[in-house]
């Protein structure tokens, strides 16, 4: 016979095992690197907040600011597909004169202190200016709660 403190601790242990594992796993990148490597805030806001903002394969980091802490944090890719139009985009940049569309990804981050409430970060990248990224951050309900843009800091 088992106690039922023991069994719900395992139940307990079992199911952190299974939400850290979401995060352990890096995404499937295949051929398509667009979204990897560095990138810095291209408006006062974004660079108040992220500052110098890296992805890799398995986590995303930003430096910070004095008032917004850095931060390391895994994530999962939850959406990576080609569009006209970007999802949450402010009315009148959702697509801009001239460009064909955005390569967009959705990140959905690992829950940290240091993401401040932040559960996904969404990128649209212009086909056509790869060097910048619009950013959508989503706060815990999935709600769009800031909007910004990076640019890659060699410009390419």
């Amino acid at each position: 016979m088992t106690r039922p403190g023991l069994l719900a601790g395992v139940c307990r242990g079992s199911w952190l095992l299974l939400g850290a594992a979401l995060f352990v796993a890096p995404p499937a990148w295949g051929d398509d690197a667009l979204l990897l490597g560095a990138w810095e805030g291209g408006d006062r806001a974004t660079r108040a907040i992220y500052g110098r903002l890296l992805v890799t394969p398995a986590f995303v980091k930003w430096s910070g600011s004095r008032a917004n802490p850095a931060c390391r944090v895994r994530y999962r890719l939850v959406t990576r597909k080609e569009a006209e139009a970007y999802p949450d985009a402010l009315p009148g940049f959702d697509a801009a004169p001239g460009v064909p569309g955005y390569t967009v990804f959705r990140l959905a981050l690992q829950r940290r202190a240091c993401t401040r409430g932040r559960t996904a970060l969404q990128f649209a990248i212009p086909v056509a200016k790869p060097a910048r990224a619009e950013l959508v951050t989503y706060d815990r309900r999935g709600r769009p709660v800031s909007w910004g843009h990076l640019d890659r800091p060699d410009g390419r």
